[in-house]
């Protein structure tokens, strides 16, 4: 087991401290072997065939079968940096306040996000506070955490395979309605609903409350 940092974006951050949200998706950034240095993962050659071994211990590898019919393994084995039972701590978008810029009952609102005896922290997700000077998630250091998640489970699917029912623990309604929130959130990246990548799909409990987090924030140094 071990502790490490994963992104989400507020409106996902909001979801899990409303208890909306328990599983999130990650594309599998495969690494070609070198049989398949030129097999292009987005390109139709895939949908001659293709599968993924389901051997966590040892690695995920995609295997894709060619015009020939024949199978050949087209990556390398890959692990996800995330496994089942580790702790993760969220990083979101956030500021750092300090305390002589509180005033009135803004103190009493923040202090339950004090990190020392200077300052304290707000967070875009749920705080609405007028001049903000928030910082990128991919910034936020482990001490400025609030939101804590332990992995339950951790499993590879195409990302189209989603069912209604893991939609709805993805934070929304519908599997359609994901369909668009991962849209807006990935096709920039070059990873939109058409292209079906390979995701991890990973389940997890909001455990922000439990005692043990203050000491995990204390002994870590990200």
């Amino acid at each position: 087991m071990s502790k490490q940092p994963i992104l989400f974006s507020s409106e996902m951050v909001l979801a899990i401290l409303e208890g909306r949200k328990t599983m999130t998706r990650r594309v599998v950034k495969w690494k070609p072997c070198a049989n398949g240095e030129q097999f292009d993962f987005n390109s139709s050659v895939t949908s001659l065939g293709h599968y993924c071994t389901d051997v966590p211990e040892s690695g995920y590898v995609l295997y894709s079968r060619g015009r020939g019919g024949v199978w050949n393994q087209r990556t390398k084995p890959v692990h996800c940096r995330w496994r089942r039972g580790d702790t993760l701590w969220v990083r979101e978008t956030w500021e750092h306040v300090l305390c002589e810029s509180c005033e009135g009952d803004l103190l009493s609102y923040r202090c339950p996000y004090q990190s020392d005896e200077e300052g304290c922290y707000n967070y875009r997700a749920t705080d609405r506070v007028a001049g903000a000077h928030w910082h990128p998630s991919i910034f936020m250091p482990c001490k400025a955490a609030r939101v804590f998640l332990s992995v339950r489970d951790v499993r590879v699917q195409r990302l189209q395979d989603i069912t209604d029912v893991d939609a709805r623990k993805e934070g929304v309604e519908s599997r359609e309605e994901f369909r668009v929130l991962w849209d807006r959130l990935n096709s920039k990246r070059g990873f939109r609903w058409a292209v079906n990548p390979y995701v991890w799909v990973i389940e997890f409990e909001n455990i922000s409350g439990q005692r043990h987090n203050a000491e995990f924030m204390i002994t870590q140094s990200y």
